[in-house]
């Protein structure tokens, strides 16, 4: 009797998997971005994005879908791409078979000048304008710190920071205290408040304002000053000078998990909308995922507004094709490199075709219309039965 045999004799899979797919995993290299498989909509994002990024249309991009199916996996893996090598993102659309027209226009656009791509999850603390130009100005700061940018527009801060120092005598006095400490000694020579003040109105000498800005901006940071800020109209000029005096080609601003916004800020939009207009006026560009667009924003004239600050006045959806986990399977089952197993393969796998045509038919039945419907949960427990399948079911023998 034949030695019983299983279908993970005949394939090489990777055992790891990760059910939610974040930038820290591909950071690490534990998740490739390049194994994210590209359906029809994950493409069409990526031809928006083109759209986008060459100045075809100088508007944002707003991705929208259910629970499950993907969504903020595609936006981290539009991201990753354009931080990516030519010829890594070559080798991408030739293994799946994609348009080679569409993968030299995104090298083109991702080589075309300086981009630099800022990727942040999450919403739900932000109530209101100034929460939003914090958690913008921070990882817009942090984005610029970590391509080794130093000039990250001190210049305008300068107003923020005079208007807090004039403000009151406490503040003046607290951050004086600060920086007599021994820390911080080397960088101010000593100076007092008042010398600080003179310095930052000396308009006529903007490099040792910038120099003085950037002392500030460390000892607030270290200190927590949050009131040495921006606001909205001070924000989008901060933006503007710091894609202009870096010579950037475009800034790329992918926030994930961006529905809690709305959903807290029904009444103080505007500041959003200004933002979403600025790439009309410089390369900033937002890439938001939220799980819904058109019930989000309850004032239909606003609604209106912002969403036309969007190609496409529409959010683009990301669904799951019906048949994706069989492409899934297909994509991730590799034959074995062993010649011996790989003979018995090809004498088994036409049998074993033809025994599981049935069992497809049975299964695309029910995945049909429904993958998106429930968020990608069908999807989920499909994989999971293929699965177990592989890793327990004994081949079939024929005689």
């Amino acid at each position: 009797m034949d030695e019983k045999k299983f279908y993970m004799d005949y394939f090489d899979i990777d055992p790891k998997y990760y059910a939610a797919v974040n930038a820290d995993l591909i950071k690490s290299g534990r998740v490739k971005w390049n194994a994210f498989y590209p359906h029809e909509t994950f493409v069409k994002l990526l031809e928006k994005t083109h759209v986008m990024l060459s100045g075809k249309d100088s508007r944002s991009l707003w991705v929208e879908g259910a629970y499950g199916v993907g969504k903020s996996h595609a936006a981290l893996t539009v991201k990753s791409m354009l931080e990516s090598s030519d010829d890594e993102i070559r080798a991408y659309f030739k293994d799946y078979g994609l348009s080679e027209d569409l993968c030299q226009k995104l090298i083109t656009d991702k080589n075309n000048g300086k981009l630099i791509t800022i990727h942040r999850i999450g919403s739900a603390a932000i109530r209101s304008d100034q929460d939003l130009i914090l958690a913008m100005q921070d990882s817009i700061s942090a984005a610029l710190k970590e391509h080794g940018i130093v000039n990250r527009g001190e210049a305008s801060l300068r107003d923020a920071a005079l208007k807090w120092l004039e403000e009151k005598e406490a503040n003046r006095n607290y951050f004086d205290s600060l920086i007599q400490e021994d820390k911080y000694m080397w960088e101010f020579g000593g100076k007092h408040v008042d010398e600080i003040i003179a310095i930052l109105k000396d308009t006529d000498n903007s490099e040792a304002v910038s120099k003085m800005m950037r002392n500030i901006l460390k000892v607030a940071e270290n200190n927590g000053i949050t009131a040495l800020r921006l606001d909205v109209p001070a924000m989008c000029e901060w933006i503007k000078s710091i894609i202009a005096e870096n010579d950037i080609s475009a800034i790329l601003f992918v926030w994930d998990e961006f529905t809690e916004y709305f959903t807290n800020n029904q009444n103080s939009l505007t500041g959003f909308q200004t933002l979403a207009e600025l790439s009309a006026s410089c390369p900033f560009y937002f890439l938001i995922v939220t799980h819904e667009s058109q019930n989000l924003i309850l004032d239909k004239d606003m609604r209106k507004k912002i969403l036309n600050r969007f190609i496409g006045d529409v959010a683009l959806r990301i669904e799951i094709p019906d048949n994706i986990a069989f492409r899934l399977l297909s994509k991730a089952m590799k034959k074995t490199s062993d010649p011996v197993l790989l003979h018995e393969w090809q004498d088994y796998k036409t049998d074993l075709n033809n025994e599981l045509t049935g069992v497809r038919k049975i299964i695309a039945d029910n995945i049909n219309k429904q993958a998106n419907a429930r968020g990608g949960v069908l999807l989920l427990s499909l994989m999971r039965i293929y699965s177990r399948l592989y890793r327990f079911t004994p081949m079939l023998h024929y005689s």
